[in-house]
């Protein structure tokens, strides 16, 4: 039994000896840190080369590609159609005013404005549960969240108190619009 099991030993040492003898040299394997190395560097200079490629066909696409934009967007404002009607009852949908009633509470109230921010959602969450938007709400119901709201409230709780009150650069209120107008028509003329 030992013959045997030692014989078996001695063909599984051989066999492994044997594979090893037939296993590709180190070299072959591209087993050198060199060669992966330089394998990796070479495959970055044809990556990067390809990108050169891509940005250089890109920008002589560019004239052509900025004329059909152009023309594109010519005839569609040439046919533009505001459906203001429909544009307002979107407007009005949700609750848009929600972020002017928290400024509210902040600048009038003196509420801060991480409580503004809770109270304002408590009073979201009472106007979908009456399926009415923050306009709608009754004063009652308001202080009932928080006694600082009082009646002034209203005057921000409309559409187009909210666009009116974005009066910064770029803004929505109509007298910031009519600026930026008038800057784009002078930079066109001069």
């Amino acid at each position: 039994m030992k013959t045997i099991l030692a014989a078996a030993g001695l063909l599984a040492i051989g066999a492994t000896a044997a594979s090893a003898q037939f296993a590709p040299p180190p070299w072959a394997r591209g087993n050198f840190p060199y060669e992966q190395r330089h394998h990796r560097e070479c495959q970055d200079k044809a990556y990067r080369l390809h990108s050169y490629e891509r940005q250089a066909r890109r920008l002589l696409e560019a004239p052509d590609l900025l004329g059909l934009s152009i023309t594109a967007m010519t005839g569609m404002i040439r046919t533009l159609a505001f459906k203001t009607d429909r544009m307002r009852a979107l407007a009005e949908s949700g609750y848009a005013t929600a972020t002017d009633l928290a400024d509210w509470l902040v600048r009038e109230a003196g509420v801060p404005f991480r409580e503004a921010h809770h109270i304002t959602g408590r009073a979201v969450k009472l106007a979908e549960e009456a399926g009415c938007g923050l306009g709608d709400l009754v004063l009652d119901e308001l202080r009932a969240i928080d006694p600082r709201i009082n009646g002034g409230i209203y005057s921000v709780l409309s559409v187009e108190a909210s666009v009116a009150s974005r009066t910064s650069y770029g803004g929505t209120a109509p007298s910031a619009v009519k600026d930026r107008i008038a800057e784009a028509r002078k930079a066109l003329e001069g």
